[in-house]
């Protein structure tokens, strides 16, 4: 488990977990595309998994100079099925991205220009439903249903 957030770090501590604070640079996902030389305009799919720290990941990137067409993120709280889109997807949305799919960990957002991906996100949470279901895992999260 990893996190840059010394809450989240606590918690697990407190569930038994042993942590060791690191000190690690971090940088903005601007500078990593600027310095990269690779990414001149848009990407197609980035996925922000960060353990609690989604809302200074996304405040790093400029969305009109990088706009990623798919955005994925990890939207419950590390080790729970505990939503957390409410503190960062404004950011999303004032970018002009459209709310795509919600798997039960992930949530999923497109670029405002690629609204006709829509359709794909909808047979996509038909199969992840299925498979939850076959798999008797909550349709709304992905912890196992509990016995009947």
């Amino acid at each position: 488990l990893s996190t840059f957030d010394r809450d989240i770090a606590l918690r697990h501590q407190a569930a038994g977990f042993r942590f060791d604070e690191l000190s690690i640079p971090v940088t903005t996902l601007n500078d990593v595309l600027q310095k990269s030389g690779k990414v001149d305009g848009g990407f197609s799919f980035i996925n922000v998994d960060v353990e609690g720290f989604e809302k200074n990941v996304l405040t790093g990137l400029d969305f009109k100079k990088y706009p990623p067409t798919v955005v994925m993120i990890e939207a419950t709280a590390p080790l729970t099925e505990d939503p957390t889109h409410q503190n960062w997807e404004s950011i999303l949305y004032g970018a002009g991205y459209v709310f795509a799919l919600d798997d039960g960990l992930n949530r999923y957002y497109l670029h405002p220009s690629q609204l006709g991906l829509l359709q794909r996100f909808i047979e996509v949470n038909y199969c992840v439903g299925r498979d939850k279901i076959a798999k008797r895992v909550k349709l709304d999260g992905f912890m196992p249903l509990p016995a009947p």
